[in-house]
């Protein structure tokens, strides 16, 4: 009985191909710096192609070369202008099949990002996505530019121009409540459009409108430990002063009859005058304290009840 045949087993070589077949499928691309204009786009135009390099090698694309700008393109190419029809021609003539570009806008505190892969071939379509971003009262510092390039990054990569509606955070917030639902913020939350009530745990809410294919910055501000008012403690202030001086009026006023005992019964001129005159002290005393007793629970009610 003859043996079974031998199963031969992928050479070296089979390997070496297999790693390199996904270079061998990759689109080639060429990526155009970010046209971007308005308050701290240029930032934001820098991020997005810094996130490009970063995502790029991991996607279907392989870019070509630098990154030049339209402009330059459109010099190179003699166009009037860099539009469609002479980013097509750029991407043919470096060997490309598709040109990467993103526009950046601001106005205010909306940022309106187009992107788009338009594609050598006349005869197939561009791809374009088209983002508004709402950034409300957050500012454009470093990490809010990190996170918006990520998603734009992602957006310009997609399969689908439709984008969902979402919110991002600014800073450091993470464990937000959303509509009294406790939610987690990492670089983007998927949600449907609407109005939301978004809140820090235990904070007061913020309403946020949320347009289709939105991205709306939650800026929320850090919780403050509030202690008693100034009000406050001026009411308590009044009403320990109004019963501190009550009751000093009682103790001045129990000491008083205790004179005016002793000088009925006091025999000498002397004694009479000296009893005479601390009586009038302590009547003079009592009287004011008694009076700045009740004008001080007079003002602590007020404030109280005011």
């Amino acid at each position: 009985m003859s043996p079974p045949p031998r199963v031969r087993r992928p050479g070296v070589w089979f390997w070496v191909a297999l790693l390199l077949a996904p270079a061998a499928w990759a689109v080639p691309v060429i990526v155009l710096r970010p046209v971007a204009t308005g308050e701290g786009m240029p930032a934001l135009g820098a991020e997005l192609a810094a996130a490009l390099d970063r995502v790029l090698p991991n996607s279907p694309y392989e870019p070509l070369g630098g990154a030049p700008s339209a402009d330059e393109l459109a010099t190179a190419f003699n166009c009037a202008e860099p539009d469609e029809d002479c980013l097509r021609r750029a991407a043919r003539a470096a060997g490309a099949s598709w040109a990467l570009v993103a526009r950046l806008t601001r106005a205010g505190a909306i940022i309106g990002a187009t992107l788009e892969r338009l594609p050598g071939d006349k005869r197939i379509r561009a791809f374009r996505v088209a983002r508004r971003i709402d950034l409300g009262r957050a500012p454009l510092d470093d990490v809010l530019l990190g996170r918006l390039a990520r998603i734009l990054a992602d957006d310009l990569l997609a399969e689908d121009a439709r984008r969902p509606a979402a919110i991002v955070a600014a800073g450091t917030t993470r464990a937000v409540e959303i509509d009294g639902q406790p939610r987690v913020l990492d670089d983007l939350l998927l949600l449907a459009p609407g109005r939301y009530e978004v809140a820090r745990p235990g904070g007061p809410p913020h309403a946020t409108d949320l347009l289709p294919g939105e991205l709306a910055v939650v800026d929320l501000p850090p919780l403050r430990l509030e202690g008693p008012s100034g009000r406050r403690i001026a009411a308590w202030t009044g009403l320990a002063v109004g019963v501190g001086s009550l009751v000093g009026a009682g103790i001045v006023g129990a000491e008083l009859a205790g004179t005016q005992s002793d000088y009925d019964r006091a025999k000498s001129g002397n004694a009479v005058r000296e009893y005479a005159t601390r009586g009038d002290r302590q009547a003079l005393t009592a009287n004011v304290l008694l009076g700045v007793g009740a004008a001080a629970l007079v003002v602590a009610g007020w404030l109280f009840w005011d």
